[in-house]
């Protein structure tokens, strides 16, 4: 959820809606992603993790909201995180 300013100038509304587009942050490191997450504007959301045969320990299987969807200022990021190979 991305919070919004709301101004009101001479009886008009007026919303202050910074939008962003989402880094690519899959095969990253959880570091890594963490860092162009919040560099963007945006917060690290819900972080889980899975098994898989292709992404290294550590890195980020899956993004959500994908890679350049236009958000929201401060919304947030989740992540899945690879507990590597089965």
């Amino acid at each position: 959820m991305a919070w919004h300013k709301l101004d009101l100038i001479w009886g008009t509304l007026q919303w202050d809606n910074t939008s962003v587009a989402t880094p690519d942050v899959v095969d990253e490191t959880e570091g890594d992603a963490g860092t162009a997450i919040v560099a963007a504007g945006l917060i690290v959301g819900v972080t889980s993790s899975a098994n898989d045969a292709v992404i290294v320990l550590g890195n980020v299987i899956s993004q959500s909201p994908a890679a350049g969807v236009v958000v929201g200022e401060g919304s947030y990021v989740d992540l899945v995180i690879s507990l590597g190979a089965p």
